[in-house]
């Protein structure tokens, strides 16, 4: 019984020497890297911030002007993408299309952040079931998953022109 008795005082005693488990670490966070993929990297301007591409937009027959505050950036066609450095500040962007297009552009305006990058989409829609016409255009954010990827796996770069 004594045996028995030293066995449990010895339990107990090296229980209270040992410390509580201790809370696993958690595990660093992932850091995800917004890295411009090597077939765009060649081509996009130093410290450009705004990436304005054209993935889909019909009508695929002509492309779409895109101005900043008025000035010219670039006609952006089906599958092309352009890229500009803005500084910080609020900036209206505007796309037109040619007359013979049926489409009357779109507007959006940007406020640029110091070390923040957008991609802004050129969208439009022009089709007839031989009774209606649906046309509409416009521009805007980008804000989903991998925007360099999308822009990379689609488009071919068009030299800006400022």
């Amino acid at each position: 019984m004594k045996s028995l008795f030293a066995a449990a005082a010895l339990a107990l005693s090296l229980q209270s020497s040992i410390s509580a488990p201790q809370t696993p670490l958690a595990p660093p966070p992932v850091v995800i890297e917004n890295t411009v993929p090597n077939n765009m990297a060649a081509d996009m301007p130093e410290g450009a911030n705004v990436i304005v591409y054209r993935y889909y937009a019909e009508p695929t027959a002509w492309a779409a002007t895109v101005k900043i505050d008025g000035e010219k950036l670039a006609a952006i066609g089906n599958k092309k993408w352009t890229a500009v450095k803005l500084e910080p500040g609020t900036y209206g962007f505007r796309t037109s299309w040619p007359i013979f297009s049926g489409q009357s552009g779109g507007r959006h305006q940007l406020t640029v952040e110091e070390d923040e990058t957008y991609f802004l989409e050129i969208r439009g829609v022009s089709r007839s079931d031989g009774t209606y016409i649906t046309t509409g255009s416009g521009i805007g954010e980008y804000t989903g998953p991998s925007p360099y990827e999308r822009v990379a796996g689609c488009c071919s770069f068009k030299e800006p022109r400022f």
